[in-house]
């Protein structure tokens, strides 16, 4: 045929989430790098997504991350559980403040999506001299 069938793509924005257990160094909100962001700065601090899937389907989960490359590696880690899956977002320091450039997707790792919602909870494990920042989630 003419036309190839668009790929599957979930897109999730990062201040459609809910923020709980919240300290002085979490939030949900707009900044200078854009509309909306989630910051979890403090350990244990949490967003909650709800993902709707019109399929059941083992995807790619990739996250739009802001660093300075300031901090060490490891810094920036952030633990996502999606329904039951739990996935590690290995940070690895790098300046990606380049060239007005706030943004960088990174891979976090394969997960299924069931066919309906699902839940997609994103925690900064434990408190360290960085920020887990995000603009968005895709799925694909």
């Amino acid at each position: 045929g003419w036309f190839k069938p668009a790929p599957f793509e979930i897109w999730v924005e990062a201040e459609t989430g809910t923020l709980s257990n919240v300290k002085k160094n979490s939030f949900i909100g707009k900044t200078s790098r854009g509309p909306g962001e989630l910051y979890l700065g403090d350990g244990g601090s949490y967003a909650t997504y709800e993902v709707k899937s019109k399929k059941d389907k083992d995807v790619t989960l990739y996250v739009f991350v802001n660093d300075d490359g300031k901090h060490p590696d490891g810094s920036r880690n952030a633990k996502f559980t999606i329904n039951d899956q739990v996935l590690t977002y290995n940070h690895k320091s790098k300046n990606i403040e380049i060239d007005g450039s706030y943004w960088e997707k990174q891979e976090v790792g394969k997960v299924h999506l069931n066919k309906g919602i699902n839940i997609v909870k994103i925690e900064k494990p434990q408190s360290t001299s960085a920020a887990f920042i995000m603009d968005k989630m895709l799925f694909i």
